[in-house]
């Protein structure tokens, strides 16, 4: 690439708006080292409607730079990056977005308390369990991470873009892909493993197999985080209570949640 007169954070930020933050297009064309001139880069880099921070840049998140499967070359944010600085104050939170009233209210309540204790809140902004963990968080100045399957600038799903500019305003919404990028089916695994890594604690509101929220779990789990899971009745059919059968921490209250999270936070000492 020909990046005389730019930087090499230009450059990045550059390719990654001509290709909507595609992981593979972006690494093809570094690889390649797809030509660009000066003026290519300020055109691309004129379309910013965000901050970014890329791969080249010194304050790129280290956990994410360090372990993530296929770290973003840019991730594009509105709010305070270095939210991300410290996954061991950082607690993930997935599940259903058709998720009961139960696992709605008794997630809402977890969060909240985990909030004013002084622990992050991350989770993906959908409906049900993720609007739940991030609604109860975001009223508190830098508690709530929201991390988009879409531009930054674009609000999925519509009923939440208040929520989404209070968390902007309050903590942090970051996403690989940048603007009004819209969400796509492949875009979710790439915004499930940042979820996953991003943290050393992950909380399950509810989860049904063969769901985004199970690929989340698979993440967590082999990245080594910590996995805690509401518990539901036999009946529900839910994979809460056979994701605590192989071993994950049964979450029913406050203290539970505590537990685990004083567990994570002796891994950071």
């Amino acid at each position: 690439m020909n990046d005389d007169d730019v930087s090499s954070h230009d450059v990045m930020v550059a390719v990654a708006i001509k290709y909507a933050g595609d992981w593979d297009k972006i690494f093809h064309a570094i690889k390649s080292r797809e030509s660009y001139t000066p003026e290519d880069v300020r055109k691309y880099c004129s379309q910013l409607t965000s901050k970014a921070i890329t791969l080249a840049d010194t304050d790129y998140p280290e956990e994410i730079r360090r372990h993530c499967h296929k770290p973003p070359f840019v991730i594009f944010y509105h709010g305070n990056i270095s939210l991300l600085n410290n996954p061991y104050r950082i607690m993930t939170v997935v599940g259903s977005r058709e998720a009961q009233p139960y696992a709605m209210k008794l997630t809402s309540s977890l969060c909240k308390k985990a909030a004013e204790d002084g622990f992050i809140i991350a989770s993906g902004l959908a409906r049900g369990i993720d609007t739940a963990a991030l609604s109860a968080a975001a009223p508190y100045p830098g508690r709530s991470i929201a991390i988009l399957g879409n531009g930054v600038d674009y609000c999925y799903p519509s009923e939440n873009k208040e929520l989404q500019q209070l968390i902007a305003n309050n903590g942090l919404v970051c996403s690989e892909y940048p603007g009004k990028t819209p969400p796509k089916p492949n875009h979710f695994p790439f915004r499930n493993r940042l979820l996953a890594i991003v943290s050393q604690t992950c909380l399950i509101g509810e989860v049904h197999q063969a769901s985004g929220t199970m690929t989340t779990v698979s993440f967590a789990l082999n990245y080594g985080r910590d996995i805690g899971v509401i518990p539901f009745r036999a009946e529900d059919h839910t994979m809460n209570n056979v994701l605590i059968k192989n071993g994950a921490a049964m979450i029913e209250d406050d203290q539970d949640l505590s537990l685990l999270l004083a567990h994570s936070t002796l891994r950071g000492a």
